[in-house]
């Protein structure tokens, strides 16, 4: 059997949040996932994808089997996660159905926010990881790259970018709904990387007065901070500066809890105000035990898909343009990959023939 592309996906179409948590990967983890991975000789090339909305896994490989049986070995004994796999099984593809996923993903087609572009910055961002940690895949990171150039193309010339949002925009949406004048209260926000960076400028766009940023990266925080002329406090002093806060938006890669319920309960001990918490994390950063509080309305990225789905359904009538597209770019490519694949089959007959 020939090898081919092979996608293993878990994601917010068919996984809940709980499960997403668990396998979520920090860039050391794919890195180490990746090296032991390609130990196994039925694996020619294995990288994967870690996002809010997604936990996917690629390979060059003759079986699917062959890929899944490597990533529940990695979890059980690389990454020492007790995972329940029969209780949400993965959307697997293969062929030219793996190219066609990928590229809908880069499209944004896949998202929780129908036409999202932060996708494409994430994978771009996984790319050239790909490129460090794993240069010797040349199908991947060709396949990885073909997937960006369409996705852009999507973008150009189709209605998905008419009314661009992201987790961020959306969470923000639900703050305009809480608060009769956002512009008013003072928000804080957890994390220095792009989801944090897009949120916090699209609320300075909002006219949102008084916007803090805290982070665990003392450096990365108050460079983000100081970028957009925001104030910085440090993730030490969050139970001081919580009080005086009318809304959160978790957005960091931390693995813990960074707001516990006991925190929460004391600080709205006596106060009668909502207290809005926005967790756009994966893994949560927020406990959800934490909505059992009187007067909190906790928002995690399961109750914000619920938002995102009914928009979405608005605007699927505007994408035949966008899966045309999508199908020609993965038949050019899966070309590309077959001739190739001939092309070394020959090598090898060649080459066993002298």
């Amino acid at each position: 059997m020939n090898q081919q592309i092979i996608v293993i996906s878990w994601s917010h179409h068919q996984t809940p949040l709980g499960l997403r948590d668990k396998l979520a990967l920090s860039k050391k983890e794919i890195r180490n996932c990746v090296h032991i991975s390609l130990e196994n000789e039925k694996i020619k090339e294995f990288w994967a994808l870690s996002t809010c909305n997604r936990i996917e896994f690629y390979a060059l490989a003759n079986d699917p089997d062959d890929v899944l049986y490597v990533i529940r070995d990695l979890y059980a004994h690389v990454l020492k996660r007790d995972i329940f796999w029969n209780e949400f099984s993965p959307e697997i593809s293969i062929g030219l159905d793996a190219v066609n996923h990928l590229y809908r993903v880069a499209s944004g087609m896949e998202s929780m926010v129908l036409g999202e572009y932060q996708i494409l910055s994430q994978m771009t961002v996984a790319m050239d990881f790909l490129n460090k940690v794993h240069s010797e895949s040349i199908v991947l990171r060709k396949l990885f790259l073909s997937a960006i150039e369409c996705g852009e193309e999507v973008h150009k010339n189709t209605p998905i970018s008419s009314k661009p949002a992201s987790i961020g925009e959306l969470a923000i949406n639900v703050a305009k709904k809480t608060f009769r004048d956002l512009k008013s209260r003072t928000i804080l926000i957890l994390g220095a990387g792009a989801v944090a960076k897009l949120t916090a400028q699209k609320l300075i766009e909002s006219r949102v007065k008084h916007i803090i940023i805290a982070n665990r990266n003392e450096k990365r925080g108050k460079h983000l901070a100081e970028s957009i002329n925001l104030d910085y406090v440090g993730i030490d002093k969050l139970n001081q500066i919580i009080y005086k806060c009318d809304a959160v938006i978790a957005a960091t890669h931390s693995k813990n809890y960074l707001i516990e319920k006991e925190q929460i309960e004391k600080m709205m001990n006596g106060r009668k105000e909502i207290f809005l918490i926005l967790d756009i994390s994966t893994p949560r950063n927020v406990n959800p035990s934490i909505r059992n509080i009187d007067n909190v309305s906790l928002y995690d990225l399961d109750h914000l898909k619920v938002i995102a789905s009914q928009n979405s359904e608005k605007h699927r009538g505007l994408l035949m343009k966008s899966d045309l597209i999508i199908r020609e770019n993965s038949r050019e490519w899966m070309r590309w990959y077959q001739l190739n694949e001939e092309q070394e089959t020959r090598l090898e007959l060649v080459e066993e023939r002298d």
